[in-house]
């Protein structure tokens, strides 16, 4: 009974963070489109010369 007490933490123990990092590890999210992109600075066109959090 013991051992079986230990197994069902132990297998617990290894499953749950193999879930969570299967679950959120941000493959299955897709990312906003392009045109949603903060915008830092535009040139005479009107076209972004540099989005806001990429560099």
């Amino acid at each position: 009974m013991t051992l079986l007490a230990i197994g069902i933490v132990a297998l617990a123990t290894v499953l749950v963070p193999l879930w969570r990092a299967i679950a959120f590890d941000g493959y299955g999210v897709r990312p906003p489109p392009r045109s949603h992109l903060d915008v830092d600075d535009v040139d005479n066109r009107g076209m972004p010369t540099k989005y806001a959090g990429l560099r």
